[in-house]
């Protein structure tokens, strides 16, 4: 037997998968609602995009309308974490559950530290996860400052002149072992321990 659906009953059934067939409230938007919102998505890609506002912001206003966006902040960034950052397509946010699924294929090669001398990347490995072992989460830019790190950087690429602190972080992130506690103002991760 063959099923089949007009254009118009596949577009309803998209729509409605993606959460926006619902008319959005209009009473305030609860963190719950974001969460349930989330919940159905599973992931939200993020990025730095800023020119209407960052674009991760614009799923969860598309389905709920004016929103406080400090709540996803507070979603990905407090225990307990109902969202976290880390890798699917690209950075996204995911589901906590939903990360030792991602972690197993993640190979970056061109991201992180592959290409550094292994000596080299082993020793910031051991020294930046000391670092935040003891610490607050840090941006990279702190704990460059932190390790005392100094290194003059190739100018030659605008957006990839990440210092060897910044190739290990990234690594480290690929790898699982550090996650993003948060993000700053400027769209800067604050890493920790991904055990913490």
């Amino acid at each position: 037997m063959t099923v089949s659906l007009s254009l118009s009953q596949a577009r309803r059934m998209a729509f409605e998968a993606q959460g926006l067939a619902r008319v959005r409230p209009t009473t305030p938007v609860t963190a719950r609602a974001v969460g349930r919102t989330f919940a159905q998505l599973q992931l939200v890609q993020i990025d730095s995009v800023n020119v209407l506002a960052r674009s991760h912001y614009l799923p969860f206003f598309s389905r709920l309308g004016n929103y406080d966006t400090a709540i996803l902040q507070t979603m990905a960034g407090r225990a307990p974490r109902r969202m976290m950052e880390y890798w699917a397509h690209e950075a996204s946010f995911i589901r906590p559950e939903h990360f030792p699924d991602l972690l197993a294929w993640q190979k970056r090669y061109w991201v992180g530290a592959h290409s550094l001398d292994e000596e080299v990347r082993i020793d910031m490995e051991n020294r930046i996860l000391a670092v935040l072992a003891t610490s607050r989460p840090m941006t990279a830019s702190e704990l460059t400052a932190k390790l005392g790190h100094d290194e003059v950087q190739d100018r030659a690429n605008w957006g990839w002149n990440w210092n060897v602190v910044k190739r290990v972080l990234e690594h480290l992130f690929e790898e699982g072992r550090v996650s993003a506690a948060a993000r700053t103002a400027q769209f800067e991760r604050r890493y920790a321990l991904t055990s913490r």
